[in-house]
């Protein structure tokens, strides 16, 4: 994700920029499992009877203590790496004061959206459509890291619409899967567990259509980014793989009419791992690095 700010800016790849690159990387894969672990922990009542799995907090491998204590060594790892990237925008940075600033608010609201998605008494999972706008927010923080630590407030402000084109894209990529396709064959358990999400509020079935919506308005999205210039014309050449969408909606939309019948097939069909294997790999193995890599960086300054 940060190819196209480092390009933008013209930056020379040096190993201080490679450093910086490298180290907001590994500040946000801590932040995502500060998230994640904080949400197994407040689940596990829920993830014991899951019809796929469990997780490493219910297998017993932890006491209470050691997860929360585990909880924390992410937190503070995420934040040791955060120092680091102070420092860079503080020197580097020719608006020092505003850039830190902004920088400090944008982690601010990363924390808490990470926080409140899982932490009572906000524990915004349970709040409607709460993933939405807490969980689905990954790839856009992701995005939106580099463009702030490298180019800081006059770099966001000059190439406004850039920045909202790809944040756009980025969240409405995740929409396919993570608010529709995950969510439908977790709802026996999130269900149990008071959560809020779309197949629980919509239903199954227009669940489902909006996941189509979804995929349909990333697709157009990218054809109108490379209509309009924004993307090089090769970023077409991915769109085969949105095959195994189709596939998974078949496979969907045959597990939703048998659970129709019989709510145990819940447990009766692997899905979620069908889904983790062709849905994940799509989105972040193919469409998110190829979108990144075909934005034509010579629109920003």
């Amino acid at each position: 994700m940060a190819v196209p700010v480092l390009l933008g800016l013209r930056l020379a790849i040096t190993p201080l920029v490679l450093a910086v690159a490298a180290t907001a990387v590994a500040a946000q894969i801590f932040w995502f499992c500060y998230g994640t672990l904080l949400n197994d922990y407040w689940d596990q009542d829920i993830d014991r009877h899951h019809p796929f799995g469990q997780t490493v907090f219910t297998e017993g491998y932890f006491t209470e203590k050691e997860k929360r204590g585990l909880i924390r060594f992410f937190a503070l790892l995420a934040l040791v790496c955060e120092l680091p990237l102070f420092a860079y925008i503080a020197l580097a940075h020719a608006s020092k004061a505003a850039d830190v600033l902004l920088y400090a608010v944008y982690l601010s609201a990363g924390f808490t959206a990470a926080t409140a998605y899982s932490l009572p008494p906000v524990h915004a999972k349970k709040r409607l459509l709460g993933p939405m706008y807490t969980l689905l927010l990954v790839y856009v923080m992701g995005f939106l890291r580099f463009a702030l630590v490298f180019g800081g407030w006059n770099f966001v402000v000059l190439n406004g619409q850039y920045i909202l084109g790809i944040c756009w894209f980025l969240y409405i990529d995740h929409m396919i899967t993570s608010a529709t396709l995950k969510d439908i064959p977790d709802a026996c358990a999130d269900q149990k567990g008071g959560a809020r999400t779309v197949p629980l509020v919509l239903g199954f079935r227009p669940a489902l259509d909006l996941s189509v919506a979804f995929l349909a308005m990333t697709m157009g999205t990218g054809v109108l980014f490379v209509l309009l210039g924004w993307l090089h014309w090769w970023f077409l050449l991915t769109y085969p793989g949105v095959l195994c969408y189709f596939y998974l909606y078949r496979e969907m939309n045959e597990w939703i009419s048998e659970v129709s019948r019989d709510k145990g097939y819940f447990s009766k069909v692997p899905l979620r791992k069908k889904f983790l294997v062709y849905g994940y790999i799509m989105n972040w193995g193919v469409w998110i690095p190829c979108f990144m890599l075909a934005f034509d960086s010579r629109l920003l300054f």
